[in-house]
């Protein structure tokens, strides 16, 4: 009896520390895709999609579908924003081959630093001053933008994304666009 119980508690416990494991493996592929993208590595994020997502999507369609963190083409601003933004692995579910993190990412608030610019645009006549070209208007906006964040004068505001993974050959995969 007490060998059975022995092998037992062996078993349950191989098992737990097989979900530490999964966990661990789900969270550092998760980890891993995000960092790069935020990164702009989309190379390396891209070879962590399944093989799904990338029959799905081409390396371009991927790169154009991440609104988020190409928010603009003003180069400066947009790396200027990525140095400050940052993510937190909230919670993460697993049934099977296919699992499911929650991530929470605390970005500069681009909204909120425009607006505490419209005063100043005000009043230094930036619409006048550009004869009311939005190109060059938009252009002060994005130079003091990243003025702004790199004087880490800003808010941050708090992006809730949910990213799935599937197993593949034993390795955590991102099943993009689902």
């Amino acid at each position: 009896m007490r060998k059975i119980s022995m092998t037992l508690g062996l078993v349950i416990l191989a098992s737990c520390v097989s979900c530490v494991d999964e966990t661990d493996a789900i969270r550092e592929s998760a980890s891993l895709y995000w960092r790069a993208i935020l990164e702009g590595d989309y190379d390396t994020a891209y070879r962590i999609l399944s093989r799904e997502s990338r029959v799905r999507f081409s390396r371009t369609e991927f790169e154009e579908s991440l609104g988020f963190v190409n928010f603009t083409d003003d180069v400066k601003l947009r790396k200027a924003w990525r140095k400050e933004a940052d993510f937190v692995i909230e919670d993460i579910k697993q049934r099977g081959k296919q699992a499911w993190v929650v991530i929470s990412f605390h970005v500069p608030d681009l909204d909120a630093i425009k607006e505490s610019l419209n005063e100043e645009a005000v009043e230094k006549n930036i619409e006048k001053k550009t004869k009311q070209d939005t190109a060059k208007i938009a252009e002060w906006y994005n130079k003091r933008m990243t003025e702004e964040i790199r004087k880490q004068r800003f808010n941050r505001t708090v992006i809730d994304e949910e990213t799935k993974l599937i197993r593949e050959a034993g390795i955590w995969k991102v099943l993009f666009g689902e």
